[in-house]
């Protein structure tokens, strides 16, 4: 379950969200811009999914990113993933499948075949997406809401529901400009994990 989160976050995270009289499109590309500068960011994140609550510390830079939870860590790039277990301490390595890739797309998500509506909040704006009846991407979620800073562009939270699954992820401790080196798979920084290679 947790896996499918970690990835599904990666599509939403990609495709988030004014200034008075911009449009929600204008709101979810100035998001972007800010988000996914050339030296990427880190944030905190909570997520809430299915009965489950569980704190996520992510960084992403280019095609490259990181996920960190209690159980493990998880690197991943263009073609491969690293996860890291640390009950078994394991590093398994694998190649990343096609559709995998495809939605890592920092554009991709809600680019096409959403409605997406605006308001204002006390200090957010509220961007909602609503999938579209034409719009026939499997798995794509049914609708979406983000609220997003009125003063730094930063995502506050985003509420997805796709099918029966309802999930809730909250952002705090934003950073933008982080190092290479911290989403780039090191196996010096696990010394002694048996590495499982599935490529």
């Amino acid at each position: 379950m947790k896996k499918f989160i970690l990835f599904f976050l990666c599509t939403v995270l990609s495709a988030l969200p004014l200034s008075a009289q911009m449009t929600a499109r204008q709101v979810l590309e100035k998001t972007m811009d800010v988000l996914n500068k050339e030296k990427g960011y880190s944030a905190d994140l909570q997520i809430k999914a299915m009965g489950l609550k569980f704190q996520v510390a992510l960084a992403v830079r280019g095609q490259q990113s990181l996920f960190k939870t209690d159980e493990g860590d998880m690197y991943v790039n263009g073609t491969n993933t690293y996860a890291y277990d640390k009950k078994k301490n394991t590093v398994t390595i694998s190649t990343r499948k096609k559709e995998e890739r495809m939605q890592m797309d920092m554009s991709s998500t809600f680019s096409t075949g959403y409605d997406l509506t605006i308001e204002k909040a006390k200090d957010a704006y509220v961007l909602r997406f609503k999938k579209q009846k034409g719009n026939k991407t499997k798995d794509a979620p049914s609708s979406a809401e983000m609220t997003v800073s009125t003063q730094n562009f930063y995502p506050k939270t985003i509420h997805v529901k796709s099918g029966i699954i309802s999930t809730t992820i909250t952002y705090s401790n934003i950073k933008t400009n982080i190092p290479a080196q911290l989403v780039a798979y090191n196996a010096q920084k696990y010394p002694g994990a048996t590495i499982v290679d599935k490529r």
